[in-house]
């Protein structure tokens, strides 16, 4: 009786090395993609956080919430070197843009990369009309356009003279 011998009991060394770059290449690829993803979120989450705090601002104004004008005031942090957000009511703005330093905030926000309007900057929306405002009783004639910028793209939010927001 012969006895079998087995003569492979496993991979051999090129058999692993083959799948084991397989896998790398693999793994390289879906953590590329999974990058190129999160920056896609994370520019969509700061323009839908933007459009969010306008959209509250036009609507405080809207609705005369103490008998004020309502804006957004974007600034970068000097200390954290951050982007900033603060939505304020109106005690002494005039004029666009700018609101004075009596302006109540309200909230405030920490996020980055604006690239236009140049920082800092103010959108005021007028009481019970919610225009963007100039003064107190005048609408701006032109939109606004915020370019919210993640390396090669861009995102952009577009408020008309009428104060209605879109992105």
């Amino acid at each position: 009786m012969a006895t079998d011998k087995k003569s492979h009991l496993g991979f051999t060394l090129v058999e692993l090395l083959i799948t084991l770059g397989l896998l790398t290449a693999i793994a390289g690829f879906g953590l590329v993609m999974s990058m190129d993803g999160y920056k896609q979120y994370a520019l969509r989450s700061e323009t839908d956080i933007i459009a969010s705090m306008l959209q509250k601002a036009r609507s405080q104004s809207m609705n005369n919430i103490n008998e004020k004008r309502h804006g957004v005031h974007v600034f970068l942090d000097p200390d954290s070197h951050q982007l900033t957000y603060v939505l304020f009511a109106c005690v002494g703005c005039i004029s666009y843009p700018g609101p004075s330093t009596s302006d109540l905030p309200i909230a405030a926000w920490y996020h980055a990369s604006i690239k236009n309007p140049a920082l800092p900057f103010d959108v005021v929306f007028d009481q019970l009309t919610g225009c963007l405002s100039t003064t107190a009783s005048a609408c701006l004639a032109d939109s606004i356009t915020i370019t919210v910028k993640q390396d090669s793209t861009n995102e952009n939010i577009i408020i008309n003279r009428e104060g209605a927001i879109s992105w």
